[in-house]
């Protein structure tokens, strides 16, 4: 299964938790600090977590509060490094390693707002102990319509366990592309 589209199942999923009581510090370990403009506008800062996939050198963070989920993969080479990891479309298939994909969803009054990275880059700042920083610079697309936003942000000391059983795109329907 591409792994944008398991990050947004994973967000539409549990973003049915209730919404936390304070918000949170973005500057505090473990946290997803993003803004986006364009079509709309809005922010997200939420705790979030990671899973390492050793099988296919994959680490998912996901971030959820209240109805809004952003997530990234970072597809490295053999391990999370300190680097440039550029965006592209999860439906364009690219051969080279290090690169990113990223989903951003939120619910309206009306509707479920999904969006998927087109371009960009998420740059990795920092990798200690199990835990990773960087910064993202993305511009998604709407995924039922050509609404764009440009989405800004962080994440600070966010920690990954190893994935437990099959996972990544290493394990999807061999007779799917």
């Amino acid at each position: 299964m591409n792994p944008i589209r398991v990050l947004v199942i994973t967000a539409l999923v549990a973003g049915c938790q209730k919404p936390a009581t304070t918000a949170p510090s973005a500057d505090a370990p473990g946290m997803v600090a993003v803004e986006w403009a364009g079509v709309v506008r809005g922010k997200l800062v939420a705790v979030a977590a990671g899973t390492w996939c050793q099988a296919d050198s994959l680490l998912e963070i996901s971030a959820i509060r209240g109805d809004s989920g952003f997530g990234i993969a970072l597809i490295e080479p053999d391990s999370v490094r300190p680097g440039q990891h550029p965006v592209v479309a999860p439906s364009v298939p690219v051969p080279w390693r290090p690169m990113a994909l990223a989903a951003l969803r939120w619910v309206t009054d009306t509707a479920v707002k999904g969006f998927e990275a087109n371009s960009g880059n998420v740059v990795i700042t920092a990798v200690v102990n199990r835990e990773v920083s960087g910064t993202i610079n993305v511009r998604l697309k709407q995924t039922d319509t050509n609404d764009t936003v440009r989405l800004t942000g962080r994440f600070t000391k966010v920690p990954w366990t190893s994935a437990v059983g099959s996972c990544g795109r290493a394990n999807r329907n061999r007779a799917t592309p």
